[in-house]
């Protein structure tokens, strides 16, 4: 199997087992797998389904416009409604009703503006000549992937958040940041911790650099890495959690162009509550989204 195989079967096994769902082409136009984002084009994608289907590790859920699959001997139905704007939204349990659906709807109602987070954070930042510098260390080239070429750097465990780095050929630097159980608060305080944490890792990539190019016969001439309030955010799962314990099993994802937004169970401090997310690709830099989303709890 390639990498792209794996990360397809991870994220299969992420919606169904973990999200409570089935699958279809939208999940996987942009998703993320172990800190790595990835692009599959709908023909890909039909071509790796085909080639599941015959050899049975999936099977068709249900089609209405769109095929939706599911793992083998894992069913969850096929509820469908739509709203008046034409957004699809999946309902993916057998025997769910309308006192539920309502119930449902009723708990998204208790999740409060200040409860806001973000989760599974990704930036870019260019830094000349950063993959020539590293690929030369004996150190660094031993983390280079067989596949992409990229330098993937251990991660960092800071403050409940796991980060990690990626050096890519094109001298681009993108960094994901993992806190699904430990979302990153959008107030002052989640903001100073999102700061503290990615101060470090700028501080120690800088340091790593600086090692490999004090290496280097001839000489080296210091390049900083970029402040990391300038970091460009390019994806985030923008969302809030329920305060109270939520006890349905289903889950509920529309989906519209690159838009996903979901509401799926998820068990934080030992307690199961609703999330209700959207991944968004803000592309600006870190500094600028979380003083507009600050500035707009504020208004």
């Amino acid at each position: 199997m390639t990498e792209l195989d794996d990360a397809i079967m991870a994220r299969i096994r992420e919606i169904v087992f973990t999200e409570h769902r089935p699958f279809c082409y939208k999940d996987f136009e942009t998703f993320v797998i172990n800190g790595k984002t990835y692009h599959v084009a709908h023909g890909t994608f039909r071509n790796k389904i085909s080639k599941l289907l015959k050899e049975g590790d999936i099977v068709l859920e249900f089609n209405s416009k769109i095929c939706f699959y599911t793992l083998k001997g894992i069913h969850f139905g096929n509820r469908m409604t739509r709203n008046h704007m034409g957004i699809s939204s999946v309902i993916p349990v057998t025997g769910v009703m309308a006192n539920e659906m309502e119930d449902l709807l009723n708990y998204l109602k208790t999740i409060p503006v200040e409860e806001a987070s973000v989760h599974d954070l990704h930036y870019k930042f260019p830094v000349p000549d950063i993959y020539q510098i590293m690929s030369t260390s004996t150190t660094y080239s031993k983390l280079i992937n067989a596949r992409s070429k990229d330098i993937i750097l251990p991660p960092d465990i800071i403050d409940g958040l796991k980060i990690q780095c990626i050096i890519h050929r094109t001298d681009t630097v993108t960094v994901s940041v993992a806190c699904s159980n430990f979302p990153i608060a959008i107030n002052a305080e989640g903001l100073l911790r999102a700061s503290v944490a990615l101060t470090r890792v700028e501080e120690r990539l800088s340091a790593k650099l600086d090692e490999c190019g004090n290496q280097l016969e001839g000489g080296y001439e210091r390049i900083p890495i970029p402040d990391n309030r300038r970091w460009t955010v390019t994806m985030w799962h923008f969302g809030k959690d329920g305060k109270f314990e939520y006890n349905n099993g289903f889950s509920l994802t529309w989906g519209y162009g690159r838009e996903v937004l979901r509401s799926y169970p998820k068990v934080i401090n030992g307690e199961k509550v609703l999330r209700n997310e959207k991944q968004e690709y803000p592309n600006k830099t870190h500094e600028e989204i979380f003083r507009e989303m600050l500035s707009y709890k504020m208004a």
